[in-house]
């Protein structure tokens, strides 16, 4: 087993009417969500938590910024603030089968957030049908969904599901998408980190997404076998020998 590249996210569109357009209820979201556990007791101990859907092996990383902890009190205490002391009710888009675990994931995510006085209703799509939801921005306001990034590069996942006109919709922040473009624009890899640095801590606070893991890499092999999965899940068996 490794720790892939692909990221496991629950996408918050703040552009149609609903709660998360106020971003206090996109970081309690947050806040409720106990990834934790979630990587612990759905995902056998495996996967890595992210910070704004990266992990330390993606170029221009913010050490800095650290997780959302669980921290359901302050959840509740965000709710508040925002004028939603009593929760509210929406739905989440999803589909089953897709990704590991991801029924009993999106069911646990679905529980934390119930505990802070938000009732999610999944709401179960055929994988186009999915799919033609997000891409046409006619999701319901929570959609759960992963994202590979085999080049271990933010723009791959920044430029499709965080950046104002992306192909899947968030936020829209003009502040991000003048620092992620700069990082588009140049092939200066120092000047690409430093606008990365200075932009993670936006979208940190942005919350676009209830930031959750990236999944593991998980492959049966023989005993016989020597070989190592790869993190990219391309399965190259040029690599492998017989002991």
């Amino acid at each position: 087993a490794a720790t892939g590249t692909r990221v496991v996210f629950v996408g918050l569109d703040s552009v149609q009417e609903s709660p998360l357009q106020n971003v206090l209820v996109r970081q309690a979201m947050n806040y409720a969500v106990d990834k934790e556990a979630i990587l612990t007791n759905l995902l056998g101990g495996t996967g890595e938590q992210t910070t704004t859907n990266l992990t330390s092996k993606d170029f221009g990383f913010n050490s800095d910024e650290k997780p959302y902890p669980y921290d359901p009190d302050k959840a509740r205490d965000l709710l508040a603030q925002a004028g939603y002391s009593d929760g509210f009710e929406i739905k989440m888009d999803m589909v089953n089968g897709r990704f590991i675990n991801d029924t009993n994931v999106a069911q646990a995510i679905a529980g934390f957030l119930n505990d802070v006085g938000i009732k999610v209703n999944l709401n179960v799509l055929e994988f186009g049908a999915f799919n033609g939801a997000i891409f046409s921005k006619n999701s319901s306001p929570m959609y759960f969904a992963s994202w590979g990034n085999p080049v271990f590069d933010p723009s791959y996942f920044f430029d499709f599901i965080t950046r104002t006109g992306g192909l899947l919709r968030t936020i829209e922040d003009p502040e991000i998408d003048v620092l992620l473009n700069g990082a588009n624009s140049t092939t200066d890899q120092d000047l690409r980190r430093k606008l990365y640095h200075q932009v993670i801590p936006l979208i940190n606070e942005a919350a676009p997404t209830i930031f959750l893991y990236k999944q593991p890499v998980i492959y049966g092999m023989s005993e016989r076998l020597d070989w190592e999965a790869r993190s990219d899940e391309f399965l190259l068996m040029s690599d492998a020998k017989l002991k």
